[in-house]
Protein backbone atom coordinates (compact mmCIF):
# COMPACT_ATOMS: atom_id res chain seq x y z
CA UNK A 1 0.00 0.00 0.00
CA UNK A 2 1.15 3.49 0.75
CA UNK A 3 3.96 2.34 3.04
CA UNK A 4 5.47 0.45 0.30
CA UNK A 5 5.16 3.57 -2.43
CA UNK A 6 6.63 5.85 0.28
CA UNK A 7 9.27 3.12 1.41
CA UNK A 8 10.35 2.46 -2.41
CA UNK A 9 10.26 6.29 -3.11
CA UNK A 10 12.60 7.20 -0.43
CA UNK A 11 15.34 4.20 -1.02
CA UNK A 12 14.57 5.49 -5.30
CA UNK A 13 15.64 9.08 -3.57
CA UNK A 14 18.36 7.66 -1.51
CA UNK A 15 19.70 5.95 -4.78
CA UNK A 16 19.07 9.07 -6.52
CA UNK A 17 21.48 11.44 -3.73
CA UNK A 18 24.14 8.81 -4.00
CA UNK A 19 23.75 8.86 -8.21
CA UNK A 20 24.24 13.06 -7.94
CA UNK A 21 27.28 12.94 -5.72
CA UNK A 22 28.73 10.79 -8.12
CA UNK A 23 29.05 13.72 -10.94
CA UNK A 24 17.66 -9.90 -5.44
CA UNK A 25 14.70 -10.32 -5.60
CA UNK A 26 13.40 -12.65 -8.71
CA UNK A 27 15.38 -12.02 -11.52
CA UNK A 28 15.31 -12.11 -15.38
CA UNK A 29 18.46 -13.57 -16.63
CA UNK A 30 19.55 -13.20 -20.11
CA UNK A 31 21.79 -16.03 -20.59
CA UNK A 32 24.79 -16.25 -22.85
CA UNK A 33 27.08 -18.77 -23.84
CA UNK A 34 29.85 -16.54 -21.94
CA UNK A 35 28.16 -14.69 -19.14
CA UNK A 36 24.48 -14.13 -17.31
CA UNK A 37 23.75 -10.70 -17.24
CA UNK A 38 20.77 -10.18 -15.21
CA UNK A 39 17.88 -7.85 -16.15
CA UNK A 40 16.66 -5.68 -13.29
CA UNK A 41 13.74 -3.53 -12.86
CA UNK A 42 14.36 0.00 -10.42
CA UNK A 43 12.76 -1.72 -7.54
CA UNK A 44 15.15 -4.37 -8.00
CA UNK A 45 18.10 -2.72 -8.14
CA UNK A 46 17.32 0.24 -5.36
CA UNK A 47 16.98 -3.57 -3.05
CA UNK A 48 20.51 -4.78 -4.75
CA UNK A 49 22.45 -1.75 -3.82
CA UNK A 50 23.17 -2.20 -0.44
CA UNK A 51 25.23 -5.09 1.01
CA UNK A 52 25.62 -6.19 -2.73
CA UNK A 53 29.02 -5.46 -2.93
CA UNK A 54 30.43 -4.42 -6.49
CA UNK A 55 27.46 -3.36 -8.36
CA UNK A 56 27.81 -2.90 -12.46
CA UNK A 57 24.94 -1.37 -13.81
CA UNK A 58 24.44 -1.21 -17.84
CA UNK A 59 21.75 1.94 -18.87
CA UNK A 60 20.57 1.03 -22.12
CA UNK A 61 17.82 1.68 -24.66
CA UNK A 62 16.51 -1.72 -26.64
CA UNK A 63 14.37 1.06 -28.80
CA UNK A 64 17.34 3.12 -29.49
CA UNK A 65 17.15 4.01 -33.19
CA UNK A 66 20.81 6.20 -33.02
CA UNK A 67 22.81 5.19 -35.89
CA UNK A 68 25.71 4.28 -33.72
CA UNK A 69 24.31 0.99 -32.10
CA UNK A 70 26.56 2.09 -29.27
CA UNK A 71 23.93 -0.34 -26.97
CA UNK A 72 24.12 -3.08 -29.70
CA UNK A 73 27.81 -2.96 -29.83
CA UNK A 74 28.19 -2.57 -25.79
CA UNK A 75 26.15 -5.80 -25.59
CA UNK A 76 28.18 -8.24 -25.91
CA UNK A 77 31.36 -6.69 -24.44
CA UNK A 78 29.52 -5.89 -21.08
CA UNK A 79 28.97 -10.16 -21.39
CA UNK A 80 32.16 -10.95 -21.64
CA UNK A 81 33.55 -8.63 -18.58
CA UNK A 82 30.67 -9.90 -16.54
CA UNK A 83 31.79 -13.76 -17.33
CA UNK A 84 35.97 -12.31 -16.25
CA UNK A 85 34.74 -10.95 -13.00
CA UNK A 86 31.90 -13.83 -12.22
CA UNK A 87 31.73 -13.99 -8.33
CA UNK A 88 33.82 -10.67 -7.89
CA UNK A 89 30.94 -8.81 -9.12
CA UNK A 90 27.12 -7.79 -10.13
CA UNK A 91 26.79 -7.05 -13.35
CA UNK A 92 23.09 -6.08 -14.48
CA UNK A 93 21.53 -4.47 -16.86
CA UNK A 94 18.27 -2.10 -16.80
CA UNK A 95 16.36 -0.69 -19.79
CA UNK A 96 15.80 2.66 -19.44
CA UNK A 97 12.43 2.29 -22.49
CA UNK A 98 10.70 1.04 -19.17
CA UNK A 99 12.31 3.69 -16.73
CA UNK A 100 12.54 6.73 -18.21
CA UNK A 101 11.78 9.02 -15.66
CA UNK A 102 14.36 7.22 -13.35
CA UNK A 103 17.35 7.58 -16.11
CA UNK A 104 16.71 11.08 -16.40
CA UNK A 105 16.95 12.23 -12.72
CA UNK A 106 19.99 9.48 -12.73
CA UNK A 107 20.78 11.61 -16.39
CA UNK A 108 21.41 7.88 -17.55
CA UNK A 109 19.47 8.88 -20.83
CA UNK A 110 23.06 8.52 -23.28
CA UNK A 111 23.34 5.12 -24.22
CA UNK A 112 24.98 2.84 -22.97
CA UNK A 113 25.44 4.38 -19.45
CA UNK A 114 27.27 2.38 -17.02
CA UNK A 115 26.92 3.32 -12.75
CA UNK A 116 29.82 1.16 -10.41
CA UNK A 117 28.65 0.48 -7.25
CA UNK A 118 29.86 -0.51 -3.63
CA UNK A 119 27.82 0.40 -0.97
CA UNK A 120 29.40 -1.66 1.55
CA UNK A 121 32.12 0.24 2.57
CA UNK A 122 31.52 2.48 5.31
CA UNK A 123 31.32 6.15 4.21
CA UNK A 124 33.51 8.23 3.08
CA UNK A 125 34.59 4.99 0.92
CA UNK A 126 31.61 3.88 -0.62
CA UNK A 127 31.63 3.79 -4.48
CA UNK A 128 29.30 5.36 -6.85
CA UNK A 129 30.67 6.50 -10.44
CA UNK A 130 29.16 6.51 -13.88
CA UNK A 131 30.45 6.58 -17.25
CA UNK A 132 28.48 7.42 -20.13
CA UNK A 133 29.22 5.87 -23.86
CA UNK A 134 30.77 2.98 -25.33
CA UNK A 135 33.19 0.96 -22.89
CA UNK A 136 35.97 -1.17 -24.48
CA UNK A 137 37.16 -4.56 -22.43
CA UNK A 138 40.33 -2.96 -21.76
CA UNK A 139 38.24 0.26 -20.48
CA UNK A 140 36.00 -2.26 -18.09
CA UNK A 141 39.19 -3.71 -16.85
CA UNK A 142 40.66 -0.70 -15.53
CA UNK A 143 37.93 1.19 -14.50
CA UNK A 144 37.20 -2.18 -12.20
CA UNK A 145 40.62 -2.01 -10.80
CA UNK A 146 40.25 1.42 -10.02
CA UNK A 147 37.13 1.45 -8.41
CA UNK A 148 36.74 -2.12 -6.81
CA UNK A 149 40.21 -2.60 -6.89
CA UNK A 150 39.64 -6.40 -8.79
CA UNK A 151 42.29 -7.72 -11.23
Amino acid sequence: GEKMKSTTRSKAFALLISLSLACTSSLFLCSTADAAVAEVSVRQLLNMVPGSGPIVVEFYDPTDADASGECAKQKPIFEKVAADYAGKATFVRLDISKARAFAESGRFTVCPSHLFLDHNQPEPNRISKRHWGLLSERDFHDLLKEYFNLQ
